[in-house]
């Protein structure tokens, strides 16, 4: 054994090189004791190699040599080969893996009256949840755990801190309502949230980045009077501040990420009684409210945030939660890189070796002759 493992050193770096490892293990090296069986059988081919010795010199060499050592070397290598299988060889890589800076996921909704508009459905807040809590599950299976949730209409209220409770955070979106709002219309100026300096004292850690998802319809509201004249209710915000705001929280690190839900119609705006029951909101003059999605604010938020094009539009059919995770995954920041050990099975090369050289020892021996005349004879 101490001379097979002294043969091992010699040959495993190139065995390694061509199967793409670093070093080749093995599983069972105790299977290797029947190796003994391979001088065995070498002098057992110098014995028939003897017996044989009266042949012609062929180049220097009897012709017995010429014509029964492949059968002899096949059987060798199939023995071999069969034994290096049942030891279970297997290959160790040293692979960097990179370790990401922390991140940290706030997801932020527009409970205003609109997001119950049912041009995607069932209605705009419920699509919209249920989209996020499917990339949450996808974020947890790549190593993303830190979750928070707020809300606006016209301020901003934080529902959840940030935290890997991501059963809890899945449980506080499902009670998400436009209740919430009383009503009240949109401001976009109060998506953005008022407390992260308290959540990275409280809970964050220190380099911890901070991806704000903002879910809105961006409050674009109208209305249809006599003769078909369109009125667009003027916005709750100033577009000047709102970019000055968008500015602030670049700086500070903090990327903003706008989702757009809504069709590309206008489509009413519908309240909650104190029953229960749906209806269209009217002006105090009797029109009904329209709301329609502002893809315009979306792509201005995208472009201020440094990152034109970086947003995304909840329409039927579109698969927000992987476009939230491939955003989220494509754009992390590796802290560092750490070594990981990893495995390559390799017995299957050895078994092929071994039935392929066996096969072809079996038959220069005569063995498939000698069965099929026996079969024949039956």
């Amino acid at each position: 054994m101490q001379l097979l493992a002294s043969f091992f050193d010699t040959i495993g770096p190139t065995l390694a090189r061509m199967a793409g490892v670093d070093k080749i293990l093995f599983h069972f090296p105790q299977a290797w004791w029947m190796i003994g069986a391979v001088p065995l059988l070498v002098l057992w081919f110098l014995r028939a190699l003897y017996l044989r010795r009266r042949g012609a010199s062929i180049l220097g060499v009897r012709s017995g040599f010429v014509r029964h050592a492949p059968k002899y070397i096949f059987l060798i290598t199939a023995i071999v080969g069969l034994v290096a299988a049942f030891s279970d060889p297997y290959g160790i890589s040293t692979v960097p893996r990179p370790v990401y800076k922390g991140e940290a996921l706030d997801f932020v909704f527009d409970l205003s009256p609109s997001q119950k508009a049912t041009d995607v459905s069932p209605n705009r807040l419920e699509a919209v949840k249920i989209k996020v809590v499917g990339a949450i599950d996808l974020l947890s299976k790549e190593g993303t755990w830190i979750m928070c949730i707020g809300y606006f209409t016209m301020s901003f209220n934080r529902w959840r801190s940030c935290g890997p409770d991501l059963a809890g955070v899945k449980f506080d979106i499902a009670q998400l309502d436009t209740y919430f709002s009383y009503e009240e219309g949109t401001d976009l100026m109060a998506a953005f949230p008022t407390d992260y300096k308290e959540l990275r004292k409280e809970g964050l850690s220190p380099g911890t980045r901070i991806t704000l998802f903002i879910f809105t319809d961006g409050g674009k509201e109208m209305w249809y009077e006599a003769g078909g004249v369109v009125r667009v209710l003027e916005p709750d915000w100033n577009e000047a501040e709102f970019k000055k705001k968008i500015a602030e929280f670049t700086k500070e690190g903090i990327r903003v990420i706008p989702v757009g839900i809504g069709g590309e119609k206008p489509v009413p705006v519908y309240i909650t009684d104190n029953k229960g029951v749906s209806r269209p909101a009217t002006r105090p003059t009797g029109e009904i409210v329209y709301t329609m999605l502002d893809e315009e604010i979306l792509r201005k938020i995208a472009e201020w945030s440094g990152a034109p094009g970086r947003y995304f539009i909840l329409r039927e059919g579109t698969s927000l939660e992987r476009w939230i995770t491939d955003t989220t995954l494509l754009s992390r920041e590796v802290d560092h890189y750490v070594n990981d050990k990893k495995e390559k099975e390799l017995w299957q090369y050895p078994l092929v070796v071994g039935i392929i050289s066996g096969a072809l020892a079996l038959g220069a021996l005569g063995f498939f002759p000698r069965i099929f005349e026996i079969l024949r004879f039956k």
